[in-house]
């Protein structure tokens, strides 16, 4: 019985260091310090529909927002409600100007989703800050952001 039990305490801990060691690794690299992502100066957005898009609807908006210069990625909500985009932040392409080159080419009504300052502030509505996986997240992204 005391053979299982150690056994059961050493997998646990190497488990956990292991996890610890991912999620340092993981924050190491997406802090300045690490190695740059491709998409690492990407920023997404959103239009919204005023009423979900026909087959027609969406094949004009498919165009146009690919028309924009700069868009990376456009994504299509499958009920036709909204499209989320990614540009590249390097350049002076804003979320405003693709929202205005992207309403002159189509024919119906679209609106640029701005997230109230509650939204932004709350940044990741998922994560409970009072969690130990939020606090050991921070505490590396604090030690590898201060160097």
């Amino acid at each position: 019985m005391k053979k299982w039990i150690k056994i059961s305490l050493i997998s646990s801990a190497s488990i956990m260091i292991v996890l610890v060691a991912i999620l340092a690794v993981h924050i190491y690299m997406v802090t300045g310090n690490g190695p740059k992502h491709p998409t690492a100066n990407w920023q997404l957005g959103k239009i919204d529909f005023q009423e979900p898009l026909d087959s027609l609807q969406t094949v004009s908006a498919k165009k146009a927002i690919w028309s924009v210069a700069g868009v990376k990625q456009a994504v299509f909500h499958p009920e036709g409600k909204n499209v989320v985009f990614a540009i590249n932040t390097n350049g002076d392409l804003t979320h405003d100007k693709v929202y205005e080159q992207f309403s002159t080419k189509i024919d119906f009504q679209a609106e640029l989703f701005q997230p109230s300052g509650e939204q932004l502030a709350a940044s990741c509505p998922v994560i409970d800050e009072e969690s130990i996986t939020y606090k050991l997240g921070s505490y590396f992204q604090n030690l590898f952001a201060s160097k």
